[in-house]
């Protein structure tokens, strides 16, 4: 018995090759996004350093600043007449009540700074 021979229309053969070509710039614009999401993590991370370090002189003056604007509203105390864990919730419920929060962390971290200038300054 004879074998037939198919033949594919050319519109056919044309869609076929469209397919594969869109498959393939599919394929790259993949590379392309995992490239872009790893260089915006990048870009993050190197964000959230830069924003997470001050050079010693910056962290300084804005220890002063906040020294004189917290003991101007009562929130530093002398010594041991308050506890950091109090001032620290008081601060954290005012950032968030201004919608910037702030880690109770961070806010220790500043804490301790601003101990360290009312130390200085007597």
């Amino acid at each position: 018995m004879p074998v037939e021979r198919i033949t594919i229309p050319p519109n056919l053969e044309s869609l076929n090759r469209t397919i594969t070509e869109l498959k393939q710039d599919a394929s790259n614009k993949d590379d392309e996004i995992t490239h872009l999401q790893a260089h915006i993590e990048k870009l993050n991370n190197q964000l959230q350093e830069t924003g997470e370090s001050l050079n010693a002189n910056s962290q300084k003056t804005i220890s002063k600043l906040l020294y004189a604007l917290l003991r101007e509203h009562g929130y530093v105390k002398d010594k041991d007449n308050a506890r950091k864990g109090a001032i620290n919730d008081q601060l954290r419920n005012l950032t968030e009540r201004y919608n910037v929060p702030i880690s109770r962390e961070a806010i220790a971290k500043w804490l301790d700074c601003i101990n360290e200038i009312g130390k200085m300054g007597k």
